[in-house]
């Protein structure tokens, strides 16, 4: 929309999102509200209001502190014909500063607070603290209890939006009334519980709701949108801105959200209202699956730390086969207590189902590697390396296998390796290497690069 004026702008980004609303059911009191994962939400309210023929004032109020004005957008659902002439949002919100500010050059009282005397200043600044003037000597941060007269302007107690609508014939109508906000978003983390034999876990995942929109939604319906949905900014800084799993638990019995595809994101349902007041945390049980299969990891990168990784399927069979929200995955296993104790954590990305997801969880402590260049030759127009790793498992009673990727540059082939190795990609060779309990076994290979 580049080179479009602003006003024009603004209506063509309201039709947009009031066509998003325009075959939903709505009623009186209705509160419906989209959250994305990039600390902004769409909110919806449905109200009601007297209006006489001809021209009117309405005053909306309890709408959030950080709404983007230029979203905002007007609907009436049933009654007379009612039109949107013009808008104002009052953001100009009541504060001691504010208030104090406007009393500059003017005289105020000051009670001391043990005595109860009063005496009249002249306030002369508020910039750093109080300065004030008495009887010709200027005073810095004076005592006692201020007192000031005259109400409180035009400051607002809480943003405002004032519309002047047109209403042909008169009467009461139900308007939607729907808007974009900064300050309120979500994350999802998760909990992870190994079995004993760790060929099995059991998954939680909670959904938190941060908001500082500076409103409170009663009752709302709530949902929440999953992926990297692009938003354009303003280049100045705007003055406004202040297929179904089988699941266990909370998912099963209908109380958690209830996912699906949404054009290119995926969005997250919750079956029943719910309140998020203003300057609140909320937390909502939004997956419980158990039993998933679950693969332990080794993988050698170099140096002498062996990373320990958990792998798992996204996938029905496994009992769980959604898209899962990115987020913190923290993972536990009991002790012989049967106490659970934190093994480490990772991060995901937002994944779809059928995918594999692998947590780096942290490094073995009873395994170790060592990984040295044996050989460097040239072959004219290339070279020819010889390389050794040595992997030690001290572990007592437990064989293992250690995954040991090596980056080779160029065109290159393997000439000799005593461990079978697949090429992951152009420049990856992947070797799988066993190691039994309380030994050591070295992998030996050689490759050659070819200038072109």
């Amino acid at each position: 929309m580049r080179g479009l004026p602003a006003v024009l702008v603004s209506v063509i980004a309201a039709l947009f999102v009031g066509a998003y609303f325009l075959y939903a059911e709505a009623a009186e009191g209705d509160t419906s509200l989209t959250v994305y994962n990039e600390n902004f939400a769409l909110v919806r309210d449905v109200r009601s209001v007297a209006l006489d023929d001809g021209e009117n004032q309405i005053t909306v109020t309890e709408v959030a502190a950080q709404l983007d004005p230029t979203s905002v957008h007007f609907k009436a659902l049933n009654g007379p014909p009612t039109y949107l002439l013009e808008q104002n949002f009052d953001y100009d919100l009541l504060s001691s500063e504010k208030l104090l500010s406007k009393y500059i050059g003017k005289k105020i009282t000051l009670v001391d607070e043990e005595t109860g005397a009063r005496s009249r200043v002249k306030l002369l600044s508020t910039a750093g603290g109080m300065i004030v003037e008495k009887d010709g000597a200027v005073l810095v941060n004076p005592s006692g209890r201020i007192e000031l007269t005259g109400g409180t302007g035009e400051l607002l107690l809480e943003p405002t939006l004032n519309w002047e609508v047109i209403c042909k014939g008169g009467g009461r109508i139900e308007y939607e009334l729907s808007y974009m906000t900064n300050g309120i978003g979500w994350n999802c983390d998760y909990v992870f519980l190994l079995a004993d034999d760790e060929k099995t876990s059991d998954m939680e995942g909670w959904v938190t709701i941060d908001n500082n929109s500076g409103a409170t939604y009663r009752d709302a319906k709530l949902q929440l949108i999953a992926g990297d949905v692009r938003r354009v900014h303003d280049r100045a800084p705007s003055k406004y801105a202040m297929p179904e799993a089988e699941m266990t638990g909370a998912m099963a019995d209908g109380y958690a959200f209830e996912e699906e595809s949404f054009f290119e994101y995926h969005l997250y349902t919750l079956p029943r209202p719910t309140t998020i007041r203003m300057n609140q945390t909320k937390q909502i049980s939004l997956i419980n699956a158990g039993n998933i299969p679950t693969r332990k990891v080794y993988v050698y990168p170099g140096g002498d730390k062996v990373n320990v990784k958990v792998e798992f399927d996204n996938e029905k069979k496994n009992n769980l086969g959604i898209a899962l929200p990115k987020g913190k995955i923290r993972v536990f296993k009991r002790d012989s207590a049967h106490v659970p104790q934190f093994i480490g954590e990772d991060w995901i990305d937002h994944t779809p189902r059928k995918e594999t997801i692998r947590l780096y969880i942290g490094d073995a402590f009873d395994i170790v590697g060592e990984k040295t260049r044996m050989d460097y030759k040239d072959v004219g127009q290339g070279y020819r390396e010889t390389w050794k790793v040595t992997l030690k498992n001290r572990k007592e009673k437990e064989d293992i296998e250690v995954i040991v990727p090596h980056t080779i540059w160029g065109d290159w082939k393997m000439l000799e390796s005593n461990f079978d190795w697949e090429k992951k990609d152009a420049n990856t060779a992947e070797f799988k290497v066993p190691v039994k309990a309380d030994s050591e076994v070295e992998l030996n290979f050689v490759f050659e690069v070819t200038w072109k």
